[in-house]
C-alpha cells in the first residue's frame, strides 16, 4: 500500500525499548493531517491505525510498545491504544490541543501538557489507567511544550511554554504522578524564568534548556531545584535536549545554527562538538549514553555520533529535515520522521545498524 500523504506534512514518531514496535503521528496544519500509523517490525513497512484523518502533535510509547497515547492538534483532544497502535480510542478527554504527552515505563501512568491556543482543556493532566480516562491536575492554566517522567511514573517534570501574556512560567515538578505541581526556583529577582522547549530526565538528574536566556539547567534532585550550567550559551538558542538512562551523558541541539553541545557530567557543563553549525530539532541517545542521533533542520539529513556527542557523521540521508527522531534502548534500531516543505523525500526513515545507514520505509506520494 502507497500511504497518500501531502507533502507539506510532518511525522512524530515513538519506539518501543527493543525497538520492534512504533507509532507515528502525522501533522499536516491544525485541522489537516493523516492520522496515526504503526509499525511491528522496526519500521520496515507502516500500516495505517483506525485514526485515518487529524493532525497530532504529541505521541509516546510504553516500554513493551503496547500502550500508547496521542494528544491531538486538531482540537480532538487525547486517543490511547492498548494493542501497539493497531487501534485507537479517543479517552474521555475529547477536546483541547496537547503540546506534550508522556508514559510511564509500563504505559500506566501518563502525563499531558495542553497547547496555549487550545480552546478547552488548559493546563496539565493525568491518567493512572493507561490513557483511558484524564484528571486535570491542580496546574490549570499553562501551555506546556515539554514534559519528562521517571520510568515508575512517580517524579516528572513539565516546561512551560507560554502563557496568555507571552511569558513563560518557568519549570514545574511532581512526586505524585501528576496529581499535584510544584513551581521549581527558576526565578530571577520577582521575574520568573521561562519558556523552555525542551528537557530530559533520569531517575534523579534532569537538564533543561530556556529559550528565554539562551541557558541551560540542571538539577539533581529530579527537577525541585536548577543551576546554571557552567557553560552559558550566549546567544545559542536551544531547542531540543536528551540525558541518557544513566543520567551523566547529555545532548543538545541547537536552534540558532551553532550545532550540538554535549555533557558528561548530568549537564554541569557543556561542549561543543565538532559540528559548530546547523540546527537540530530532534536528538535521541541509547540507554548507556554512547549512541547518538540527530535530525537536522536546515534540510542536512541525519548525523550520529558513538562516543557520546563528542564527535558526529553525516549518515547516507544528506539531505532533508527531521523533527522527531526515536532510538531504541541498545541504540541499534531508529526512526526518524521527516518533513518535506514540499520536498521529494518526505517519510519516515529507518535504520537496524545504529544509524550508519538509513532507508525510508515506505514509498511516500501526494
Amino acid at each position: 500500500m502507497s500511504l497518500a500523504i501531502s507533502k507539506s506534512s510532518y511525522f512524530l514518531v515513538a519506539l518501543s525499548s527493543d525497538g520492534k514496535y512504533g507509532i507515528s503521528g502525522s501533522y499536516e496544519g491544525k485541522l489537516q493531517g493523516n492520522g496515526i500509523y504503526y509499525t511491528n517490525n522496526s519500521g520496515e513497512t507502516w500500516e495505517q491505525s483506525n485514526i485515518i484523518t487529524g493532525s497530532f502533535f504529541s505521541i509516546a510509547l510504553s516500554s513493551n510498545g503496547k500502550i500508547g497515547i496521542a494528544g491531538s492538534a486538531s482540537n480532538n483532544g487525547i486517543y490511547f491504544t492498548n494493542d501497539s497502535g493497531i487501534t485507537w480510542k479517543k479517552s474521555n478527554i475529547t477536546g483541547g490541543d496537547f503540546r506534550s504527552i508522556i508514559l510511564s515505563s509500563n504505559g500506566k501512568i501518563g502525563i499531558a501538557g495542553s497547547y496555549i491556543y487550545s480552546n478547552s482543556n488548559k493546563g496539565i493532566y493525568y491518567t493512572n489507567n493507561y490513557g483511558e480516562t484524564w484528571t486535570q491536575s491542580n496546574e490549570k492554566y499553562g501551555s506546556f511544550r515539554s514534559l519528562a517522567l521517571t520510568s515508575d511514573g512517580i517524579k516528572g517534570i513539565a516546561g512551560s511554554y507560554i502563557d496568555g501574556l507571552g511569558n513563560g512560567n518557568g519549570i514545574y515538578y511532581t512526586k505524585n504522578s501528576g496529581e499535584t505541581w510544584i513551581r521549581s526556583n527558576l526565578i530571577s529577582g520577582n521575574k520568573i524564568i521561562g519558556n523552555f522547549d525542551t528537557l530530559s530526565l533520569s531517575e534523579t538528574n534532569g537538564i533543561a534548556a530556556s529559550r528565554t536566556n539562551s541557558t541551560l539547567y540542571y538539577t539533581s534532585n529530579s527537577g525541585e531545584t536548577w543551576t546554571e550550567s557552567k557553560s552559558k550559551l550566549d546567544g545559542v538558542s536551544i531547542f531540543s535536549v536528551y540525558l541518557s538512562s544513566n543520567g551523566i551523558n547529555g545532548i543538545a541541539g541547537s536552534n540558532s545554527n551553532k550545532g550540538i553541545y554535549f555533557t558528561n557530567d548530568s549537564g554541569k557543563t557543556w561542549t561543543e562538538s565538532n559540528i559548530k553549525t546547523d540546527s537540530f530539532f530532534t536528538i535521541a541517545l541509547s540507554s548507556n549514553g554512547k549512541i547518538g542521533i540527530a535530525g537536522s533542520n536546515l534540510d542536512n539529513g541525519i548525523w550520529i555520533t558513538n562516543d557520546s556527542g563528542s564527535t558526529w557523521v553525516q549518515t547516507n540521508v544528506i539531505s532533508g529535515g527531521f523533527d522527531s527522531i526515536a532510538l531504541s534502548s541498545d541504540g541499534k534500531i531508529g526512526i526518524a520522521g521527516s518533513y518535506s516543505e514540499g520536498k521529494q523525500n518526505n517519510g519516515i526513515y529507518t535504520t537496524n545498524n545504529s544509524g550508519k545507514n538509513w532507508r525510508i520505509s515506505k514509498k511516500y506520494e501526494k
